[in-house]
């Protein structure tokens, strides 16, 4: 037999003839042929009279499978490292906050920084919030707790659905409270105004007690 019959011969029993023809589906199943490249390794059984490039031919196709398999395998896990990113920490310096009016969940004069999340979305949530002196939030809940650490003045809180806007807690700078959930409450503060962070689970909202002091009502 001449050469070309037993390079044929080598293949098929090697089983390249049918790897080869699922080269181009490397992609989606590399590792299986991977695995089976042990397979591939082994010497195969031609014959004494096996010329040299038989072997040389046959060997180099699969240093080719290997490089493709270890490309494919590199892709792969590229891939899924980039949708799968790792978390790194959030550095928020004061000089470098941006403040916004609103939300306009609130009564204007409030300004707001949002440091972490998104309210709309059930992930940790950092907001600092600004409110003006002589500031009212009328009876109010929320859905979620409500954590909130005061920074600077005093916020005032009460409880109830009828505010009086007077007594209540009075939380100065360095104070900490815990509003559970649904629980009806209003705010106020005095001549110095009120700087606080706010932190919760998303995703966050406010419903008042009386539908009329929702200032979103009124907003076009």
């Amino acid at each position: 037999q001449d050469g070309e019959e037993q390079l044929e011969a080598v293949h098929r029993e090697a089983g390249l003839g049918h790897r080869l023809n699922h080269i181009d589906r490397i992609n989606n199943s590399y590792l299986p042929l991977w695995c089976n490249l042990r397979q591939f390794g082994a010497t195969p059984r031609v014959g004494r009279r096996a010329p040299k490039e038989v072997l040389v031919k046959h060997h180099a196709m699969l240093t080719v499978v290997a490089v493709v398999c270890a490309v494919a395998f590199a892709s792969q896990a590229s891939a899924q490292s980039t949708a799968t990113p790792s978390a790194g920490p959030i550095v928020v310096h004061a000089p470098s906050i941006s403040w916004a009016d609103g939300p306009p969940s609130l009564p204007r004069g409030a300004q707001f920084a949002l440091l972490e999340g998104n309210p709309a979305e059930a992930v940790p949530l950092t907001l600092r919030l600004k409110f003006p002196p002589n500031y009212r939030v009328p009876p109010h809940w929320h859905a979620v707790l409500e954590h909130v650490t005061v920074l600077s003045g005093t916020l005032n809180v009460g409880m109830g659905e009828q505010a009086t806007y007077s007594g209540g807690t009075a939380l100065s700078a360095g104070s900490y409270a815990v509003m559970p959930l649904k629980m009806v409450h209003y705010a106020w503060t005095g001549s110095d105004g009120v700087v606080f962070q706010l932190h919760s689970v998303g995703p966050w909202g406010i419903t008042y007690v009386n539908p009329k002091d929702d200032p979103r009502q009124a907003r076009p």
